[in-house]
């Protein structure tokens, strides 16, 4: 066998249906581990997400099999054949467990593009509705209170405020005892 068709071909007929449902690698990306990745990848672009797991597979193959070739027409040994064996295993639940996830980020994508169509909202995953009004919150209240001190500071110092800036721009300038609305100006103007 080559390289390429021990494990295109031979390998995954020696896997067969796996008998021990309970490896390390599943029970790790079902616990703690498995959450975060998730709330990694959902932050991620799904192309970007596809060459991050493209690049740690070469690099696993790098690493863990033309790195330990044994010498060309020799045979590999027994160890060398379960290390690999194992490999590809764990390959093969990365890639299902990457698979569900990406499928289940399409589902929920569908039924949040069919509720934005019927006018309901869905939940997005990981934002946190208190979280996002505390922030909110401590962002407006040191603005509204500067923009208060500004305009108090303004209005202290003589500065016209902006009813005074609207009344004359409709009205005009006025002088002291004399009312004109705009028409009458223009009728002053014509005399």
């Amino acid at each position: 066998y080559s390289l390429f068709e021990f494990w295109e071909n031979w390998l995954p007929k020696q896997l067969g249906i796996a008998t021990e449902t309970d490896s390390t690698l599943e029970r790790e990306l079902h616990g703690k581990k498995g959450k975060d990745l998730k709330a990694q990848w959902r932050t991620k672009n799904p192309k970007d997400l596809f060459a991050e797991w493209g690049r740690q597979s070469s690099e696993l193959a790098c690493k863990s099999i033309y790195d330990v070739l044994p010498e060309p027409g020799s045979e590999i040994s027994e160890e060398l054949f379960m290390t690999w064996r194992n490999r590809a295993q764990d390959q093969i639940t990365r890639a299902g467990f990457r698979v569900a996830f990406v499928f289940k980020e399409l589902l929920a994508h569908r039924k949040h593009a069919d509720g934005h169509k019927h006018g309901r909202g869905h939940h997005h995953p990981g934002r946190s509705v208190g979280r996002n009004f505390l922030k909110n919150l401590c962002i407006g209240i040191p603005t509204v209170l500067a923009l208060l001190f500004f305009y108090r500071w303004h209005l202290a110092t003589g500065g016209p405020t902006a009813f005074d800036t609207i009344f004359h721009s409709c009205v005009g300038e006025l002088e002291p005892g004399k009312w004109m609305t705009a028409g009458e100006r223009e009728g002053e103007k014509k005399r």
